[in-house]
């Protein structure tokens, strides 16, 4: 597999990076204002891009997208665990003969647990 790493060896990529803070660590401290001017630019660059991001704060959290989410895990649990428990209603032909609802449930309830958790 080629990549654009494949011309450095990873210890000379670590030399390189650190070759490369030890000059940025050089640079500020022979030049504090310039580095501090630096950093504030950056800074004021984040936040003009990312800290006003209103989108991201009042985004529905989990819970209430579970909430919205409608569908009755309870019954879908309840049938699932029935139909293979020996002291319910489920037996090996009713397990064959509702097979599609049975995986249908399975599949639901996975989906379920993954996406809003248990």
């Amino acid at each position: 597999m080629a990549s654009w790493l494949s011309c450095c060896s990873l210890a000379e990529l670590q030399k390189s990076a650190t070759a490369h803070t030890e000059a940025a660590v050089a640079f500020a401290r022979a030049n504090p204002v310039a580095a501090v001017a630096g950093a504030a630019f950056v800074f004021a660059v984040f936040y003009f891009f990312f800290g006003n991001r209103k989108d991201l704060v009042n985004a529905p959290s989990l819970f209430q997208v579970n909430k919205g989410h409608g569908a009755d895990v309870s019954a879908t649990s309840d049938f699932y665990t029935n139909i293979h428990s020996a002291t319910g209603s489920g037996s090996e032909s009713q397990r064959l003969a509702m097979y599609d609802k049975m995986v249908d449930a399975y599949y639901t309830l996975s989906t379920d647990f993954y996406e809003f958790g248990a």
